[in-house]
């Protein structure tokens, strides 16, 4: 989307063009200004705000999906279509926490030693050692450590707002960090 989005390569750090292929295996990352968006065959999505930096451990869409992100730093959104084949799989690990989801809007970000987990839309399950917590719509949860809490309701500090556009046409909102989710005339949605 904007900035300096970049890709390791061979120990080395490249510039990212933008509808680019990106390997398993690979570190993406984001600089201070910087945004970028992965789409995944299955139309999943993960956004990335600027400093954000996450491995691509796992990305099959042979059979069931099976992704596997390793979150190092910064903040991502996550579309995750659903898939409800048997052994389907989506999951952001962030230090000791991992985040696993089916058909659900989430968002992982890392700050200070702590990661936030909050939903849009969907369940979420988070795991770190022992402990595990369903994270449904509207709520979030702080890990730190090996110890998962559940934010108060509203700690989010969001707004819900709803737009039903009754057209044959594309139509989408933008928001003011440059996020867009909207509809195709074919009725496919999407989020950016």
């Amino acid at each position: 989307f904007s900035g300096a989005v970049e890709v390791e390569r061979d120990g080395a750090w490249t510039s990212q063009p933008d509808g680019a292929g990106i390997a398993t295996g690979s570190r993406l990352r984001t600089d201070m200004n910087g945004r970028a968006l992965i789409t995944f065959s299955d139309g999943s999505t993960v956004a990335l705000d600027p400093s954000s930096e996450v491995v691509i451990e796992v990305a099959s869409m042979e059979g069931p999906r099976q992704v596997l992100l390793r979150q190092e730093s910064g903040r991502l959104l996550h579309q995750v279509v659903p898939d409800e084949r048997p052994g389907a799989s989506f999951a952001v690990r962030a230090a000791s926490a991992t985040v696993s989801a089916q058909g659900t809007v989430f968002e992982t970000s890392i700050d200070d030693g702590e990661i936030a987990v909050s939903t849009a839309e969907g369940l979420v399950e988070v795991a770190a050692g022992t402990q595990r917590l369903a994270v449904a719509p509207g709520d979030a949860a702080r890990i730190v450590g090996e110890v998962v809490r559940a934010l108060p309701v509203g700690a989010r500090g969001t707004v819900s707002t709803a737009l039903f556009i009754d057209a044959p046409f594309a139509a989408s909102v933008i928001g003011p960090e440059g996020r867009a989710t909207g509809a195709l005339p074919s009725g496919v949605a999407f989020q950016q």
